[in-house]
């Protein structure tokens, strides 16, 4: 089965979202997978250091440094915050590969790592 590998949010994150949609949720670290190999990583919990704060007018995300030994894929980790209306949370990987105004943020946030099955065909 198919599905994605993200780090599900335990300690909130606090700030403030900018736009009306969306709530704090998960990092992905590996997405269109098999369960299979990565079923060991399911359960385990580890902290991740907030960077900074990323807006673009659109959408508005956490840029996250991860520890070393954890499978992520994505270039940019991230926690997307909220967005607006026909946006979706996946745009927080374009803005952050683009320009974006951001600020600092330093903050400690625990993720326990969950395998999503997807629920449909792809």
């Amino acid at each position: 089965m198919k599905g994605i590998l993200w780090g599900v949010i335990q300690t909130p994150i606090v700030i403030t979202p900018r736009y009306p949609t969306g709530n704090p949720h998960h990092c992905t670290l590996q997405f269109g997978v098999d369960r299979q190999g990565w079923e060991q990583w399911e359960g385990t919990e580890f902290e991740a250091r907030t960077l900074y704060e990323a807006w673009n007018g659109n959408i508005q995300a956490v840029a996250i440094q991860l520890p070393d030994y954890i499978p992520c894929q994505n270039k940019h980790p991230h926690i997307s915050v909220s967005w607006c209306q026909g946006i979706k949370p996946v745009h927080s990987n374009t803005m952050l590969a683009s320009k974006f105004e951001y600020k600092l943020l330093k903050q400690s946030v625990t993720l326990k790592i969950e395998f999503l099955e997807w629920t449909f065909s792809r």
